[in-house]
């Protein structure tokens, strides 16, 4: 296949005049010269093409042709059953069309073998929707077999051979069934037993700009927040089931399984199941689709005209690559909230949320590089008021899903009003809630397994609970996901302010004493005029005993940090003013400026620490209650 590329890679860039040509049409005609289709004939500085007259570079042609005349059997076989690994990765993606690879094809059909019967073939009219190169069904003989892509060119490049059925342009979403095959239509009106066998595109739809029919329609059903491409898909072989009373319908698709489990798709849930059960279900790494993230997975699901026992909990094998073969490697559920589970209740916002105190105070909002947000240039609400007992702002998506946990984000005096994610007042009412949840976020596993896993409410009366959140707090300090800053003096909107940090774990008076060892005027006027110990500070004096050792560590190589770079802030500060490294209570986001800065050793300890903590503070997670266990 590498030579192929590399001679695909040749034509597209030094034999054919690309201008104003799409790359679909140079595939085609790439795969249509290899092959020796008809309709081709070259002349003098351009080839006629079934596609019209096309420039070419006619010395680069003539060697193009000496090296296809030089390609075996074998290649230009596997030229026509993998062409659209040619395809660039980047119109792909665009279209969310990746090919199906052929292990997952022979997956596929055993699967169907094994649900169905070995006559399966024979038994249904299969039709995939979504055919593009006919990967799903190329190779196999069917009794009835239609083959439908979006782009002709496809129908062109790709003809069936002798038992391969009908392949024919249709725009599943858009044409109506009209536009269908005869037999394909008397299958439909007959209620014959059908097959959608299929590997719809993924894409989000809020990438098009015009609703598709299909969309349309299902807005008048009440599934008007169906927000990937993949089901739509579902939505028209629903709307054929309800206008054409099917009663033996197979639906058998790759795709995500986002329809599963996110909240938008309850409606879509509710119908979906009423009309189909899932009869088998395989999840695997999307990576193994060509130029695929490996951090989501897709299903292969079998569904089955019926009605599913439920819309909140969908069983599955996962599987894996090992040696060239498909190995089963364990089982995942994909669960939902449409029903209450009383052994795993939701993690909601209540949980660690409440309302803000009376009386409120105005907290001007700061982003992540220490610039203060000016309402008036950013077109924020200069309204942004604070409960008095005001320690931080929690940022996070409302669903606490594993997948959203990456733009988990922590900061004081984070503007309210510029989040679309939803963000949280931490107080001291729900302190001991928000740092478990945020350590969580940060050190949960990310992978395609556990992407569209759900936090739980943990459970508070187990018996390492509290040391859970004292090793909480103590991670909160030093996490990359701590904006954690102190500002003073802060021009908002023309008014001065100043933002400590709660978040901050020495006592005023050892950072005095580090000021006047070190001479640093600067912190110790900070100092002068504070009076109230941080409240984090006071809270680890407290509960320090509930801390393991991990933590321990963790907060000595800080200490250890703090007192060895001291002597470095002024210097550091006449460099990097904005950082305001002198404030006393300087948090994460400024002091590991400083740290990597002049103690790189130091640094590199404290960040080994710190990974051993994310360790131990994950090890415990399911134990807790933090995960539902299959």
């Amino acid at each position: 296949m590498q030579r192929l590329k590399k001679l695909f890679r040749f034509f597209i860039t030094s034999v054919m005049d690309t201008q104003g040509v799409s790359y679909e049409t140079l595939l085609y005609v790439f795969v249509g010269l290899v092959l020796k289709y008809d309709g081709f004939v070259k002349i003098f500085g351009a080839l006629m093409t079934p596609q019209g007259v096309l420039g070419c570079y006619d010395s680069s042609f003539f060697l193009f042709i000496a090296e296809i005349q030089s390609l075996t059997e074998t290649e230009k076989q596997l030229l026509l059953t993998r062409a659209d690994e040619l395809q660039d990765y980047d119109e792909r993606r665009i279209k969310g069309a990746f090919y199906t690879p052929l292990q997952f094809v022979e997956m596929a059909h055993s699967i169907l073998t094994s649900r169905l019967g070995d006559d399966w073939k024979e038994k249904y009219v299969v039709f995939d929707g979504t055919a593009g190169s006919r990967n799903l069904t190329k190779g196999y003989l069917f009794r009835e077999l239609y083959s439908s892509t979006l782009d002709s060119l496809d129908v062109a490049m790709y003809p069936p051979l002798q038992g391969e059925g009908e392949f024919f342009q249709f725009d599943f979403l858009n044409d109506d069934e009209s536009k269908l095959p005869q037999g394909l239509q008397e299958a439909f009106n007959c209620n014959k037993s059908i097959l959608f066998f299929m590997n719809p595109p993924y894409f989000d739809i809020k990438r098009k700009k015009t609703l598709t029919t299909v969309q349309l329609r299902a807005r008048r059903i009440g599934l008007s927040r169906t927000l990937d491409m993949s089901s739509l898909f579902f939505i028209r072989i629903l709307l054929w089931i309800q206008k054409y009373h099917l009663t033996n319908v197979v639906f058998a698709v790759f795709c995500p399984v986002t329809y599963l489990s996110s909240t938008i798709f309850q409606k879509f849930r509710k119908l979906w199941c009423s009309h189909f059960k899932l009869d088998k279900a395989v999840l695997f790494s999307a990576d193994y689709f060509a130029d695929v993230s490996q951090d989501w997975a897709i299903q292969f699901a079998v569904w089955k005209s019926g009605q599913n026992p439920t819309t909140s909990e969908f069983r599955h094998t996962c599987i894996d690559i090992d040696d060239g073969k498909i190995v089963k490697i364990g089982k995942k559920t994909i669960y939902n909230f449409d029903t209450n589970n009383l052994d795993y209740p939701r993690l909601t916002m209540d949980w660690f949320n409440c309302s803000v105190k009376e009386p409120t105070r105005f907290m001007p909002g700061v982003t992540s590089q220490f610039k203060i947000v000016n309402s008036m240039d950013n077109r924020f609400v200069a309204s942004n008021r604070v409960s008095a007992d005001h320690l931080c702002a929690f940022c996070c998506s409302p669903t606490l899903s594993v997948h959203s946990t990456a733009i988990v984000r922590n900061q004081p005096g984070y503007n309210l009003n510029s989040s679309s994610l939803g963000t949280v007042e931490i107080t001291p009412r729900n302190f001991e809630r928000v740092v478990t949840v945020f350590a969580m976020a940060r050190t949960v596993k990310h992978n395609w397994v556990t992407k569209k896993d759900y936090f739980h409410v943990p459970n508070e009366n187990h018996p390492k609970w509290k040391q859970f959140v004292a090793d909480s707090v103590v991670y909160s300090l030093f996490s990359n996901g701590s904006d954690l800053v102190s500002l003073y003096q802060i021009d908002y909107c023309g008014r001065f302010y100043d933002i400590p940090n709660e978040f901050f774990w020495v006592s005023i008076k050892n950072m005095r004493g580090l000021a006047e060892k070190y001479r640093n005027l600067k912190t110790l006027s900070r100092l002068r005029e504070t009076i109230l110990e941080r409240y984090v500070y006071l809270w680890l004096r407290e509960h320090i005993d509930e801390v393991s050792d991990e933590a321990i560590y963790l907060l000595e190589a800080g200490n250890k940090l703090l007192r060895n770079t001291f002597q470095y802030r002024l210097d550091f500060d006449k460099e990097r003013p904005e950082i305001q490294i002198c404030n006393w209570d300087a948090g994460w986001w400024q002091l590991k400026e400083l740290w990597k800065s002049v103690d790189k050793s130091g640094f590199k300890e404290l960040v080994k620490l710190r990974k051993e903590l994310e360790h131990s503070i994950y090890s415990r997670s399911c134990e807790l209650g933090w995960f539902r266990q299959d």
